[in-house]
């Protein structure tokens, strides 16, 4: 029964710490997104997402 025990708490720490490193891959990837968008683009694409976002929510109101 021990033996359960451990392999239940080891795969749930891999499991949780590779929810972690997800986010925080996830994390670097929205920023380094960012980053070039302002870089090259000096924020077009964010701006025509915003500019969409609120197309979709004046069509709802």
């Amino acid at each position: 029964m021990p033996v359960l025990e451990l392999t239940f708490k080891f795969t749930f720490v891999n499991i949780h710490s590779l929810d972690i490193i997800e986010g925080v891959y996830f994390f670097l990837a929205t920023v380094f997104l960012n980053y070039l968008d302002k870089k090259y683009t000096s924020g077009k694409i964010h701006n025509l997402n915003r500019e969409h976002t609120i197309d979709n929510n004046n069509c709802f109101d």
